[in-house]
Order: structure tokens, then C-alpha cells, then sequence
């Protein structure tokens, strides 16, 4: 891949990852506050430790060895975008404050936005015809979406305020321990953050190595 092109999907990944951390940065208190979170902090540093680290993987997919690995990296990127499109209203419609939409719309929203990553590894498997182009095509479209999912996980607050409490008799019980009403809605979206981060990649791989072989079944 030439180096304009890498640039044109290097740079706006960054920037993505960078507003992703100032949003965290943005949402988390003061370091002392920080640091009394569950896990001893863990929870408000582990988003940002795992950012920091897409930045490091986003430059390393995109270096003159890296780029070798992701087959068609910019239809790869593209696919990454819709189903980060389709993540994003996944959680904004979670988020609204008063929404009437159901669980199901929710749902299939999330379940479109899983297809775009084995979309790719199918992709890749056409282009490479090996099951590690496969996985390294699903775990970058994923990095790509999850990166878009988290900006809204961390950013909604700013523009719809808190989302509506929870009827769950026992998640109610058990948010009574963790503090106020913004404290717990922080660690809900900081740990939401942290999970998709972790499990987005791992889950994107894995859907399209299975998407991929199934599409080379059917070819041959």
C-alpha cells in the first residue's frame, strides 16, 4: 500500500482514537477520584490503556510491513465505518433518556453491525484466500467500528444527559453500593468502553474467520 494511502486511513483513525481519549479524559474526575474507583482505579485507567493501545496497533496496521497483513485495508476500513455506523445507534438508542425504542430494534442494530466484520473476513479470503488474512481483516474492521462505538459510549452524556435508570429491582440493589446516580453512570460507561475495546477485535476476528470459510465453501 502507498504511503498516501496509508496516510488517508492512518491519520483519521488516529484523530478518532484521540477524541475517543479526550472524551474519556473529558468524563473521568480528578485523579484522586479517579484512583477510588472499583478496581483501584482500574476502571477509569483501563479505557485509556486500551487507546492508547489501538493507536499503537493503528500504526502498526498501517506501516509498510503492517499494511501487508490486511488484505484490501481500505474496503476493509469502509465496512469498519458502517458497522461502527450500526454500533454507534445501537448504543445511542440505549442511551436516550426516555427512548421508546425496542430492545429488538436495539438488538438487530448490533447484530448488523457484527455482519459488516465477517463481511470483511470474506472479503479478505477472496483477495488472500488464507484464514489469517481473514482474521487480521476481522479484528481491523472491528478496531475501526468499536472506535466509533466507544466516541458515542463516552460522548452521549455531553448531548443527552444521564440515561434513564435502570427497573431492575437487583441492578438497582446493587448500585446502591457503588455511590451517586453520575458515579454510577460513569462506571457503567467506562467499563461498557473497556469491554468493547477488549472483546470487539477478538469477536470481529473470530466472525470473520467463520464468515470466510463458509464464503470459500461456497465457492468452490
Amino acid at each position: 500500500m502507498a504511503a498516501g494511502a496509508r496516510d488517508s486511513i492512518r491519520i483519521p483513525l488516529l484523530l478518532l482514537a484521540a477524541a475517543d481519549l479526550a472524551l474519556l479524559i473529558m468524563r473521568l474526575p480528578p485523579l484522586q477520584k479517579v484512583l477510588s474507583l472499583p478496581g483501584q482505579g482500574s476502571t477509569g485507567i483501563d479505557p485509556a490503556v486500551c487507546l492508547v493501545g489501538y493507536m499503537g496497533l493503528i500504526l502498526w496496521f498501517t506501516s509498510a510491513s503492517g499494511s501487508r497483513m490486511v488484505s484490501a485495508q481500505d474496503r476493509v476500513t469502509f465496512l469498519g465505518v458502517i458497522g461502527g455506523a450500526f454500533m454507534a445507534a445501537y448504543f445511542w438508542l440505549g442511551g436516550i433518556p426516555g427512548g421508546s425504542v425496542s430492545s429488538q430494534v436495539q438488538i438487530g442494530f448490533l447484530a448488523a453491525g457484527a455482519v459488516t466484520w465477517g463481511t470483511a473476513g470474506i472479503r479478505a479470503t477472496r483477495a488472500a484466500g488464507s484464514v489469517g488474512a481473514s482474521l487480521i481483516a476481522g479484528i481491523w474492521s472491528a478496531m475501526v467500528s468499536t472506535l466509533i462505538a466507544c466516541a458515542v459510549i463516552l460522548g452521549q452524556y455531553f448531548v443527552t444527559g444521564a440515561p434513564p435508570e435502570t427497573q431492575d429491582t437487583y441492578k438497582q440493589f446493587q448500585e446502591i453500593g457503588i455511590g451517586t446516580p453520575s458515579t454510577v453512570i460513569l462506571i457503567h460507561a467506562l467499563t461498557a468502553a473497556t469491554g468493547w475495546l477488549l472483546l470487539g477485535p477478538l469477536v470481529g476476528g473470530a466472525l470473520a474467520v467463520l464468515f470466510g470459510f463458509f464464503g470459500r465453501k461456497r465457492e468452490a
